[in-house]
């Protein structure tokens, strides 16, 4: 049997995207046809909710949706995954996110974005109740929502570490906001981001620099992301490149949150740094074998049957 985990209260991003294969878009006047699509719900934290209830972890998902189709839509389709959307807040002043995902065959996009309600998502939304049955508050898509990044996120994050309770986070590809990211460094037990993220916000080139940095400004535990090659992954030590699972890419969207749904769920189960990496690792190789953000559905034994095909006779975890 696997072993207890805890209970996380889960903060962010929600979207509904539309995936396509477009060479080209049209100027003005002009129409491309497209041979198929695909539309469901992402963002960074819907995507790692649905993730997390795949596993059967207890997770409380808290994002903002506007009153309109896309957020019925949002709501509907993350209840059918089994995710608890009761702190799902219908957002009247804003439409719900939205997102056009152009995917390129070998499985990278490129991305049109509507933020949305997203900006409106406040600690306000959280209800402290909920924070205090909690064993951990994550928060998905940071640089990314106005309403919540910055001082409110890290006072947020001050109070839960204050109760008891850990604090992690990864991070959204809108690093022309890392400002953001300053006061909330030294509050955050756990950071997960990628390569690209993490050069670009702390300004050191590779992977074990970037971690450094982080520490230095007080985070616990580092998760960097490399895409193909794996993930960097460092608790204040000397770190440990965890290689990634080849698998045939189809999209690459939505991978990054499906690590962090394994790392974390991982991190609460007491497993050590290599394991929760190998746990994200295959999560993400999962959700890159499928079109859209949120994978297929899947369950904890199968992706310990997956490791353990990979790595034989090694400790799945989980």
């Amino acid at each position: 049997m696997p072993r207890e985990g805890g209970r996380l209260l889960l903060v962010g991003l929600s979207t509904l995207d539309v995936f396509i294969r477009c060479a080209e878009f049209p100027r003005i006047d002009g129409r491309v046809y497209l041979p198929d699509y695909k539309m469901v719900p992402g963002g960074s934290a819907a995507n790692m909710a649905s993730c997390l209830s795949c596993l059967g972890v207890p997770t409380r998902l808290c994002t903002r949706v506007g009153q309109d189709a896309a957020g019925n839509m949002v709501r509907e389709y993350l209840r059918g995954r089994g995710v608890d959307t009761t702190l799902i807040v219908e957002d009247a002043a804003h439409r719900t996110g939205f997102s056009i995902i152009n995917l390129a065959e070998n499985g990278q996009f490129a991305l049109v974005h509507c933020i949305g309600a997203n900006n409106a998502i406040s600690p306000a939304d959280l209800p402290w109740h909920e924070v205090e049955r909690a064993d951990m508050v994550h928060a998905g898509g940071v640089m990314s929502m106005e309403a919540l990044d910055g001082a409110p996120l890290a006072q947020l994050f001050r109070r839960v570490r204050a109760a008891g309770k850990r604090t992690s986070l990864h991070t959204s590809r809108n690093t022309g906001r890392k400002a953001a990211l300053w006061e909330v460094l030294s509050e955050l037990d756990v950071l997960i981001t990628n390569r690209k993220e993490a050069r670009e916000v702390s300004g050191a080139e590779s992977p074990e620099s970037a971690a450094r940095w982080f520490h230095n400004r007080g985070v616990g535990t580092v998760a960097i992301t490399l895409g193909p090659a794996g993930v960097f992954a460092s608790d204040g030590g000397a770190g440990s490149m965890v290689p990634a699972f080849p698998v045939a890419a189809v999209d690459t969207t939505g991978c990054g949150d499906g690590f962090a749904a394994g790392f974390v769920d991982a991190v609460l189960r007491g497993d050590d740094l290599v394991t929760c990496a190998r746990w994200g690792n295959a999560i993400g190789a999962h959700c890159a074998q499928s079109v859209g953000a949120m994978p297929t559905p899947f369950t904890r034994n199968e992706l310990q049957t997956f490791l353990q095909n990979k790595m034989g006779t090694e400790t799945a975890g989980g």
